[in-house]
């Protein structure tokens, strides 16, 4: 998707959210400081979204915003291919195939927006948890704050349920 992008529509980015994570970080490369409000917005208003992505966009916007989301679906696809791998060798193939060919995935990782590393982190995270490493995985999961809270708050809850639900179900 990124290299259609480039070719046929002169590498612009899909959707608003892509544009306004990219100003943002012009913003934070410009000023060197996080902005405490968004002027362009509907005459402006207090910037309420996570600084993470745009902190780390703020380094090259134009480049990071075109490859990193790409760079991030390759890691990811392998991530969830060794997790699947452990999970069920069967349907390994047959996942993963739906997974890259899945809307959501294509977009998700062709569009400079907070969720590609989200999805990457949470990946991370669960690869660590499976491989039973539960501190590397928290700090992975903790790290998700900083791109989407919501997704770090809807983890923690499943986390905790899960972890719960294995310790009722193991013998004392």
């Amino acid at each position: 998707a990124v290299i259609i992008r480039e070719k046929y529509n002169a590498g612009l980015f899909i959707g608003g959210e892509a544009y306004t994570a990219i100003r943002t970080a012009e913003e934070i490369q410009q000023t060197k400081e996080l902005p405490k409000e968004d002027s362009l917005s509907y005459g402006g208003r207090p910037y309420v979204n996570e600084y993470g992505w745009p902190i780390i966009l703020s380094i090259n916007p134009q480049l990071i915003g075109k490859w990193l989301p790409l760079i991030l679906g390759v890691f990811s696809f392998i991530i969830f291919y060794i997790i699947i791998n452990k999970i069920n060798k069967e349907t390994r193939g047959l996942a993963s195939l739906f997974l890259i060919l899945s809307p959501a995935y294509i977009y998700l990782y062709s569009t400079p927006t907070k969720y590609s590393i989200t999805a990457f982190l949470l990946l991370l995270g669960t690869y660590f948890m499976i491989k039973n490493k539960e501190k590397t995985g928290i700090i992975i999961y903790c790290a998700m704050g900083f791109f989407s809270i919501i997704t770090l708050i809807l983890t923690t809850i499943i986390y905790s349920y899960l972890s719960y639900k294995k310790k009722k179900n193991t013998p004392a």
